[in-house]
């Protein structure tokens, strides 16, 4: 049976309200988040490395530079979430990769029926719960 890929277009914002749309894979293989330098929309807040980290990817003798952090904030339909940890890089071919610590994080799930791929993202930073301080 085919399974679609989950590649979505969602929006990814700065801390100064800049934005950019961009094709993004949900893959649960991925620890890290990870968007490519060259979709990432003008932004201050950029902790560029000295010197760059150097992951290695699934295929064999594969290597992924890191040139920097930043922190974003995510929306897909109508669902918003911030994460502070995303990694830089202009080595991945996608726009953007959503790794598995951010879905764990903010409970984003795929879900596959009938070969048609979904993402439902169960948690949105306006929530009460995550909103409020008790």
């Amino acid at each position: 049976m085919f399974m679609s890929k989950p590649i979505h277009e969602i929006t990814i914002g700065t801390m100064e309200k800049k934005t950019n749309q961009v094709n993004t894979l949900f893959d649960t293989g991925s620890f890290y988040t990870i968007v490519r330098e060259d979709v990432l929309p003008e932004t201050k807040f950029v902790y560029w490395y000295p010197v760059p980290d150097e992951f290695k990817t699934a295929v064999k003798g594969g290597k992924l530079q890191i040139k920097g952090v930043t922190r974003l904030t995510i929306e897909y339909n109508n669902r918003k979430i911030v994460e502070g940890d995303i990694l830089i890089s202009s080595d991945i071919n996608r726009e953007m990769i959503i790794g598995a610590k951010t879905m764990q994080a903010w409970d984003i799930v795929i879900n596959n029926k009938n070969g048609k791929t979904t993402v439902t993202f169960g948690k949105d930073m306006r929530d009460p719960e995550i909103t409020e301080v008790d």
